[in-house]
């Protein structure tokens, strides 16, 4: 069986606005019997269409009419194969899609709620998945130097309310390479040779010593050291040995030291000042480094200008602070730049976020490049594949037609209408109907007209409703096995044949003649792709499943429509419905659960009180209880008299009974069988307790 779709699009009102697709057929032909049916082939003509199937053909014409139909069927299972194949390629797309939504979608579950939030300012972008990854596959770009952090930074900075300027740092001119290229710290300051104290004190290296002395002597006899008496010129002779040449090198080593000293004072406070303490500047270890580094020289050549100064004999090596000075002044100088660009960011916040937002896409598409990748990757697939099968379909369906062409030809030249007349006339005669018959129009090529006896064509509407119920669905059951075309193409396989109550009018008889004919012809042939049967008739019902196997019964599936301000269609199983007693009880049980009131209640109630006193030989207990209710219920008289069955000729009681909820009517009539003390039954039968 295949699996019929009805699609209905409620903005275009109830003409044109439904479509059927059915899953495993390309092209399917309904084929309907229904009351437009009859009218259309029957009542408004005066001839019946004929019913073209093939004639008599040579070995060598049916070999290839046989060949030919089993290429289009191959050409049909291959046309379908690759369309179902065609639609995998729409499955495999919309998973990739949905793939690729989800692993995207993380853009918007991390950064909504953070600094970087209005990059999804669009409320599309934080409310559609699609259109967030359809966004994201667009950015020009992808850039993976892009670091987050600085994008948070930057946007952090941005949508701080009380963010103010910033005072860029300033880059000091010192004077340190200056001194530390003078040659004087790494030369031997000595005093003069003219005293006869300048071997002896240059034998013992104690000329630093005996300088520092001589500060102490004041042209006193004592020595300032060991307190001994000192030789009368010896206050004369050390005075030679530290001549003026001495002195003025010890005060060029003083006044080297101090402005060293000074100008490191200046840098050493200048790191300390409020510009130095900006965020910008502490926070970038790599100009902190720099910065220790750089102290620690300068710190250290200013021990050694100090030892120099104490010991000017002594030379020392300075340590050229120009490279680390160069390295810092590189660092500070970044500080100033990215300081003058965040005052700028400051100044004009909108156009900034525009750069940070572009910045931020084109990072998201790196991150989640794999995603978009695999994407691109299966999207290029399936439109290959898809151009391929497009391909397939339209050559095959070229060649289809091609065949079919070529097949209605073999047929045209020798179909015609005598094997359908004969077919339905052996039929009318089966089911014991021998008052008329259809015969080929003699004025009208290629038609029927409906005969009787001696009296030859007859008007249709001369027949009995059941004799045009007989004829019309016999002619229907002929046309599933022809064409109304010359050609006498039929190709049941892709036919679905839907018939809605064949059995109206027709005697008990005849309905099993019909539920007979559906079974074997149509059934068990199993030669069409589906077949519907609607019915009000549950005798019909029943008799069509008489005719079936058991082990067909899988092959069957049973709906019933329940009617209430909608519609209702339920599945159900094969047996549900027993029989008609049973039918009425069903409608009291739906009416009171739907509380919608139907015609059919009251005409439910009628029949079970009929049926079921009667059997039981209640008669004057139930028209007791029923005239006792009813004069004790004035509002309800009209539906008691109903019930009554002393007044069912009178039609004019169902009118006048008023369309209130079905559970009231219930109640009354469950008082009819606690009056008559059948209340049992009326348990049993309404499934309560």
């Amino acid at each position: 069986a295949k699996v019929i779709r009805h699609h209905v699009n409620p903005s275009l009102g109830s003409a044109g606005s439904s479509s059927i697709s059915v899953s495993g057929l390309a092209s399917p032909e309904f084929l309907i019997y229904d009351a437009d049916y009859v009218e259309e082939n029957f009542h408004a003509k005066d001839s019946i269409r004929g019913i073209f199937t093939l004639g008599k053909k040579t070995a060598e014409e049916l070999d290839d009419i046989q060949r030919i139909e089993e290429e289009l069927r191959e050409n049909m299972d291959a046309s379908q194969a690759a369309s179902d194949k065609l639609k995998q390629q729409d499955v495999d797309s919309e998973n990739a899609l949905s793939t690729a939504k989800e692993a995207t979608w993380i853009v918007k579950a991390d950064y909504e709620k953070g600094p970087l939030r209005f990059c999804l300012e669009d409320p599309k972008l934080r409310a559609d998945k699609l259109k967030l990854f359809q966004y994201l596959f667009n950015v020009d770009k992808s850039d993976g130097e892009i670091l987050i952090e600085d994008l948070l930074r930057e946007a952090a900075e941005i949508e701080d309310e009380t963010a103010a300027e910033k005072t860029a740092i300033t880059i000091p001119q010192v004077e340190f390479n200056e001194i530390e290229a003078s040659s004087l710290p790494c030369s031997v300051v000595a005093g003069s040779s003219d005293s006869r104290l300048s071997a002896l004190i240059g034998t013992l290296k104690i000329e630093d010593w005996v300088r520092r002395g001589k500060d102490h002597l004041h042209g006193g006899a004592t020595c300032p050291f060991c307190q001994q008496s000192l030789p009368n010129d010896f206050y004369y002779e050390i005075s030679q040995l530290f001549d003026t040449a001495y002195e003025e090198q010890c005060n060029e080593l003083a006044r080297l030291r101090d402005t060293y000293k000074l100008s490191l004072d200046v840098f050493s406070n200048l790191l300390k000042s409020a510009t130095y303490q900006d965020e910008y500047v502490v926070g970038d270890m790599a100009f902190q480094n720099a910065s220790k580094d750089l102290l620690l020289i300068l710190e250290r050549n200013l021990k050694e200008l100090d030892s120099k100064v104490a010991s000017p004999g002594d030379p020392v090596a300075l340590t050229l602070s120009s490279d680390a000075f160069a390295k810092w002044s590189e660092f500070a100088a970044a500080i100033v730049a990215r300081t003058i660009d965040y005052n700028a960011r400051i100044a004009n916040k909108a156009q900034v976020k525009v750069k940070i937002a572009r910045r931020f896409w084109r990072k998201m598409k790196q991150e989640h490049s794999a995603s978009l990748s695999i994407y691109k990757q299966e999207t290029d697939r399936i439109a290959s594949v898809k151009a391929e099968l497009g391909a397939t379909l339209d050559s095959l369906k070229q060649e289809s037609q091609q065949k079919t062409t070529e097949l209605r030809a073999l047929r045209a030249s020798s179909t015609d209408i005598h094997a359908s007349i004969e077919s339905i006339n052996r039929r009318i005669r089966n089911i014991g109907i021998q008052g008329f018959a259809v015969e080929k129009d003699a004025k009208n090529e290629g038609y029927y007209h409906i005969a009787r006896g001696t009296q030859g064509k007859v008007d249709y509407k001369s027949l009995s409703e059941g004799e045009k119920t007989l004829v019309t669905f016999l002619y229907f059951l002929e046309s599933l096995e022809g064409s109304h075309k010359s050609d006498g193409n039929a190709n049941k396989s892709n036919r679905i044949v839907i018939i809605d109550d064949p059995v109206s009018s027709l005697s008990h008889n005849h309905v099993y003649d019909i539920a007979s004919l559906i079974t074997i012809n149509l059934i068990e042939s199993k030669a069409f792709a589906q077949i519907i049967i609607l019915t009000h008739s549950l005798f019909f019902y029943h008799e069509l499943f008489k005719a079936v196997r058991d082990k067909e019964w899988k092959n069957y599936q049973c709906f019933r429509i329940a009617k209430g301000e909608f519609s209702d269609v339920r599945e159900m199983k094969h047996d549900d419905i027993r029989n008609d007693y049973q039918s009425y009880w069903r409608v009291l049980k739906e009416g009171t659960a739907n509380h919608m009131y139907s015609v059919e209640i009251p005409i439910a109630m009628r029949y079970i009180l009929e049926h079921y006193f009667s059997f039981v030989g209640y008669h004057d207990k139930l028209r007791d209880a029923l005239m006792a209710l009813g004069d004790n219920d004035k509002p309800f008289h009209a539906f008691y008299r109903y019930i009554n069955r002393n007044s069912h000729s009178n039609d004019i009681n169902i009118s006048d009974l008023p369309s209130i909820d079905p559970s009231i009517y219930v109640e009354k009539f469950k008082q009819v069988f606690e009056e008559t003390k059948q209340i049992q039954h009326y348990n049993h039968m309404m499934e309560i307790g």
